[in-house]
């Protein structure tokens, strides 16, 4: 049925949600299995940076489904992450969104509520989590990311 939809001009609009994150997750895992595994095969001490992590996954399936659902989709994508080391996130935050045609004010609040629910459960399970305000220049932003790797774990 996807396939048919995909034909010609996609609108991914068309999918069902719980069907939109699974491809999402899908392309995730391949990332994960293809990129970022190897980075941390024991042959090498590598860095990986991702601009979305299974959190965004998670946040965005919130939108348009149940708590509990969009937590099993996510699960999946966890289980990849195993045997790889602990992230240290950097989570960029923001007053007003940069995609006002996308987002309206009501959706930006319900995913910055979903995304503090996940800061809050994974910083008590002892994920480092360095919270970066992203409101200001590049130049800005750039620097208190640099002053927050210096002050790292890594």
């Amino acid at each position: 049925m996807i396939h048919n939809k995909l034909d010609g001009q996609p609108n991914i609009y068309d999918i069902s949600p719980a069907s939109l994150q699974f491809l999402h997750m899908s392309a995730q895992i391949e990332c994960i299995d293809k990129v970022i595994r190897p980075t941390f095969d024991g042959k090498s001490n590598g860095y990986v940076i991702l601009d979305r992590y299974w959190w965004s996954t998670y946040a965005y399936g919130r939108l348009n489904m149940d708590k509990k659902t969009a937590l099993a989709i996510c699960q999946v994508e966890v289980m990849f992450w195993r045997n790889i080391p602990n992230p240290v996130i950097f989570y960029m935050t923001r007053k007003h969104t940069l995609k006002k045609d996308e987002l309206n004010v009501s959706i930006q609040e319900k995913l910055r509520k979903t995304y503090k629910e996940i800061v809050d459960i994974q910083s008590k399970n002892g994920i480092e989590i360095h919270i970066i305000n992203n409101d200001g220049s590049i130049e800005d932003t750039w620097q208190e990311i640099i002053k927050k790797l210096q002050s790292s774990n890594l």
